[in-house]
């Protein structure tokens, strides 16, 4: 708890990222990803808090049961966690979080934990997914299933395919589960845009109804302008399932908006306000944020041009790709 507010994770993973669990040149390029991404936003010190050494990560292994406690439970304010199944099969050969390990997590804290499971009809098969679902309900009580139907080399499926999604929802909630969940996109590595787009969930609320639409609306890192505009641009996609974001931070200054007729001269314009920052205070920190990793080539060769210094996060360098 902090400050008496009960503290829920919706979100931990047993993980086995160890290298004999990586597949081929695609789950090379995830577990580089990965890694990087989790070393990125960890506190100072934590690979070597966990096990890891000089040149050895600690997350590239398969963790146990009791550090992973330690981790979620002693070292940190969480009171109840949520252990959820990971199917990336694309990048691991148990896809990093098997359903096996979620459970034996949940067994071991049965009073602090909530096991959710998960399956993928594009690996496993429709009709085994529909006897995981209903084992992993029955024998191991799982209170919520986990979906990515996002993959690659067109192993991908539409969360409206009425011939491979719903019979899993009817399933499930059948089975009185009605708390689904989708992480859409590939979020790790090579990823198709299209993919990350949640329009094929529209239907499906609507043709399952009991199910349990839960949105996200508290924001915790942004200031309220910044969701205003992002709210703006979103709401004309009339496609959305729509959403109303709320901040816990202060309204924050005004948004300045540029358009740019092309990559070169967005980065050039960014470099520019970038400068004038630093030629402020040179020793902040400043952050610029984009899409996808396309985009880094253009802000990398104007920032190595006029010599500015950068560290690219939860990425790749345009000059580090094979």
């Amino acid at each position: 708890m902090i400050e008496d507010v009960f503290i829920f994770d919706n979100v931990v993973h047993m993980f086995n990222a160890s290298e004999e669990q990586v597949m081929g040149r695609n789950g090379r390029i995830g577990q580089e990803h990965w890694l990087r991404m989790n070393n990125a936003v960890r506190p100072p010190g934590d690979n070597l808090r966990y096990g890891g050494k000089p040149g050895g990560d600690a997350f590239a292994a398969n963790w146990s049961i009791e550090k992973a406690g330690k981790m979620i439970f002693d070292d940190s304010d969480t009171d109840l966690a949520m252990a959820q199944t990971v199917t990336l099969f694309d990048f691991w050969k148990d896809g990093l979080s098997s359903v096996e390990s979620q459970y034996e997590f949940h067994k071991a804290f049965p009073k602090r934990t909530l096991f959710c499971g998960g399956v993928d009809p594009a690996f496993q098969g429709l009709k085994a997914s529909l006897e995981m679902l209903e084992f992993q309900k029955k024998e191991w009580g799982a209170t919520s299933f986990k979906f990515y139907n996002a993959h690659l080399d067109g192993k991908s499926w539409r969360c409206d395919d009425r011939e491979i999604a719903y019979p899993m929802y009817k399933k499930s909630l059948d089975l009185g589960v009605n708390l689904l969940q989708f992480h859409k996109g590939v979020p790790i590595g090579p990823a198709n845009v299209e993919d990350t787009i949640p329009n094929d969930l529209q239907a499906a609320t609507r043709d399952f109804p009991e199910a349990k639409v839960i949105r996200l609306e508290r924001n915790y890192r942004s200031t309220q302008s910044i969701l205003d505009a992002a709210g703006g641009v979103v709401k004309n996609n009339p496609n959305r399932l729509g959403k109303t974001l709320r901040a816990e931070q202060p309204a924050g200054v005004n948004l300045r908006y540029f358009e740019a007729r092309d990559a070169q001269t967005e980065a050039e314009f960014v470099a520019g306000e970038l400068q004038k920052l630093l030629d402020d205070d040179s020793e902040q920190t400043c952050v610029v944020e984009y899409r996808t990793n396309f985009q880094s080539r253009a802000f990398e060769e104007v920032f190595r041009r006029r010599g500015l210094r950068y560290k690219l996060v939860g990425g790749f360098s345009f000059y580090k790709r094979a």
